[in-house]
C-alpha cells in the first residue's frame, strides 16, 4: 500500500511540474505577443528617425517586457539611440528658450526674437534678469539690445563689450541710449552678434553695470531659428 501511495505521489508531482512548465510557456508566449506591437512601433520610429518615440518604445520593452525576444531586439542599438534621443531632447529644450513675436506697427510689422540670460546678475539694486532682443522694426530697422529690470548700464558714452561665443572671444561696441523708457543697452554691431548667436551654442556677454562693475550674462543660444527672423538671415 505504501508503494502504491508513493507512486501516486510521484505521478502527481510530475504532473504538477508539467503544469508549471506549461503555464510558464503560456505566460512567456503571452508576453511575447503583448511586446510584439511595441517592437513594431519601435521599428517604425527608428525608420523615421524619430529617436524620442523609439526610445520610449525601447524603454517600455526594457522595463515591462524584460527577457522577451522583443526586448533583446532593441538592446543592441539602445546606447546609440539613447544618445540621439538626448541630443534631440536638448535641442528642443534650448529652442524653447527663445520667444518670437510679431506685432503690427503703423507702417508695417515689428518682429523680435528674445531670450533671457541663464542666470540673473548682481546689481546695487538686487538681482536683475537680463533680456536680449533682436528686433526688426519697419521704421527703425534692425537692432540688438539687452534690457535689465533694475539698476542701469554704465555705457552712456559707449563701451566695448567682451563677447565669448563657445569659448572664442570677440569685442563688440555697445551704447546706452538716452532714454528712460527702459534700462537698455544697444549692441551696435548687430549683424556680428546675430551671426555669433546663430552659429554658437553658448554666448557670454560681459555687461558694465553702473555701481557694480562687470557682470557676465550667459545665453544658451543654440536653439535660435533664423527662419523666424527673415530679414536677419
Amino acid at each position: 500500500m505504501k508503494r502504491v501511495f508513493l507512486a501516486l505521489t510521484i505521478l502527481a508531482a510530475l504532473a504538477g511540474c508539467k503544469d508549471e512548465k506549461a503555464e510558464a510557456a503560456a505566460l512567456a508566449q503571452q508576453r511575447e505577443a503583448a511586446a510584439a506591437p511595441i517592437l513594431e512601433r519601435y521599428k517604425a520610429a527608428m525608420t523615421g528617425q524619430d529617436w524620442e518615440t523609439a526610445r520610449v518604445q525601447a524603454d517600455t520593452l526594457r522595463f515591462d517586457y524584460a527577457g522577451t525576444k522583443a526586448e533583446a531586439a532593441v538592446l543592441a542599438d539602445y546606447d546609440a539611440l539613447k544618445a540621439k534621443s538626448d541630443i534631440k531632447r536638448e535641442d528642443r529644450r534650448v529652442a524653447a528658450l527663445w520667444d518670437y513675436q510679431r506685432n503690427p506697427e503703423k507702417t508695417g510689422e515689428q518682429i523680435t526674437a528674445a531670450m533671457y540670460a541663464k542666470e540673473k546678475v548682481d546689481t546695487p539694486d538686487g538681482r536683475s534678469s537680463v533680456l536680449l532682443i533682436f528686433r526688426d522694426h519697419p521704421e527703425w530697422g534692425s537692432s540688438a539690445y539687452v534690457i535689465l529690470d533694475r539698476a542701469d548700464f554704465d555705457c552712456w558714452k559707449g563701451c566695448q563689450l567682451k563677447v565669448t561665443a563657445d569659448e572664442k572671444a570677440y569685442v563688440i561696441p555697445g551704447q546706452r541710449p538716452d532714454t528712460t523708457e527702459a534700462i537698455s543697452m544697444f549692441i551696435n554691431d548687430q549683424p556680428k552678434l546675430w551671426k555669433l548667436f546663430k552659429d554658437s551654442r553658448i554666448i557670454k556677454i560681459e555687461l558694465p553695470i553702473k555701481g557694480s562693475g562687470m557682470h557676465t550674462a550667459t545665453f544658451e543660444s543654440g536653439g535660435l531659428d533664423p527662419d523666424r527672423m527673415p530679414n536677419w538671415r
